[in-house]
Formats: C-alpha cells, structure tokens, sequence
C-alpha cells in the first residue's frame, strides 16, 4: 500500500529492489525522499545509509531518508545517529505514513 499511497499523493516512485540497487539509483538521482527497509534481505541498511550519505558529499544534496521496520527503541535510535532522518515502525498505516511525510514537506 506504501507505494499506491506515495503515488496518489503525487511522488514520483522509483524503487530499488536491493540495498545495492538503491545505492546505484542514488548515485545517479537526487531523490527528495528514500524509503529504506530497516531489514532489507540483502545489504545492510546501515552502510546503505552510510554510501547515500557519502554521495551526498559529492552532490551537496540531502536526501531525506525514512527507516521502515520492525525495531527495538534502541535500534531506532541507533539508525538516527547513523544517518536516517526519521523511521516508521511497522506496522505502518497510511496516517502514520502520512504523518510522517507531512514532517519531511
């Protein structure tokens, strides 16, 4: 539903099925917003964040980075001080998503 709802809400979607792919699209586009699976099969989602962060050096763009998952408190503040701008805790609804994207506009 997450995708649906960011696309009647008028975002442009792209989406990376791999923590690789994501870094590969974020190398070549300056995207407003990632949603990053916090438990992504494949990839750390650290490093992930820590790779866009990096490109951003280069680019001078920010890229805003929203955290999806199922965490404990301390593994949510833990991807904070590691450069995501805020996380989502599942299971998400559409008004939490909102709500969230409502922060980030």
């Amino acid at each position: 539903f997450i995708v649906s709802s960011l696309i009647e809400s008028g975002w442009n979607v792209v989406i990376a099925e791999t923590g690789r792919s994501a870094m590969y699209e974020a190398s070549l586009t300056n995207f407003d917003l990632i949603l990053l699976d916090t438990q992504m099969s494949q990839g750390d989602s650290l490093e992930v964040t820590r790779i866009i962060r990096k490109l951003e050096d280069y680019s001078g763009r920010h890229s805003y980075i929203l955290g999806i998952g199922s965490m404990a408190p301390d593994e949510g503040r833990r991807l904070l001080e590691n450069g995501l701008d805020a996380y989502l805790q599942r299971p998400i609804t559409e008004t939490s998503l909102h709500e969230q994207l409502a922060l980030f506009e």
